[in-house]
């Protein structure tokens, strides 16, 4: 194999990658915004007392949920950025007749060609704010209201809430400073 051959063999390899790793994301996005309301209805939903652990469990399990989906979009997100990058410094380099893509939109004034990828990490920060504050405000929310049941008596349900909040509250700070400075818009 020629020096071209591997070029155009790695181009290929790395757009086919860029491709798969959008549908991932796509399907993750789409996941989310599905899964997690569907979770918080059914946490809401009264089944009986039969029904009271499980569906206290998934309430109180929700918000990590919700870190989670963040974490694979994370994930699939910097795996786009990481092979553009490549491509932009590695491949694209070796082809002088002309500019590659991933060059022209890093040269764009402001990155202005980059506008696509600062709304979606800027729709996605918004959907992970509100979807986790709801996902840990309903489980402070059934802590603290929670009758006598195998998860919480009643006299100490209020303290678990409390506690479980400054658990969430710091997840959440934390976890926004992670997202916040963790999703790349750029290949460079």
């Amino acid at each position: 194999m020629d020096k071209d051959d591997f070029v155009k063999l790695q181009f290929e390899t790395l757009r086919k990658e860029i491709e798969e790793s959008k549908d991932r994301l796509f399907r993750i996005m789409t996941s989310g915004v599905v899964i997690i309301p569907v979770g918080q209805f059914l946490a809401q939903l009264e089944f009986g007392k039969g029904a009271e652990l499980a569906l206290g469990i998934l309430m109180l399990l929700l918000p990590f949920v919700v870190v989670a989906f963040m974490l694979l979009f994370l994930a699939e997100s910097n795996t786009i950025m990481r092979a553009g990058r490549y491509i932009r410094k590695r491949i694209e380099p070796l082809v002088n007749e002309f500019e590659g893509w991933e060059t022209w939109l890093e040269k764009g004034e402001g990155c202005v060609h980059r506008s696509c990828d600062r709304t979606l990490k800027g729709s996605f920060l918004f959907l992970y704010i509100v979807y986790y504050i709801t996902s840990a405000a309903l489980a402070i929310n059934f802590l603290a209201t929670a009758e006598e049941t195998v998860i919480s008596p009643s006299y100490i349900g209020s303290s678990l809430a409390a506690s479980l909040g400054v658990v969430y509250l710091a997840i959440g700070i934390v976890s926004i400073i992670f997202v916040v400075a963790n999703t790349r818009t750029s290949t460079a």
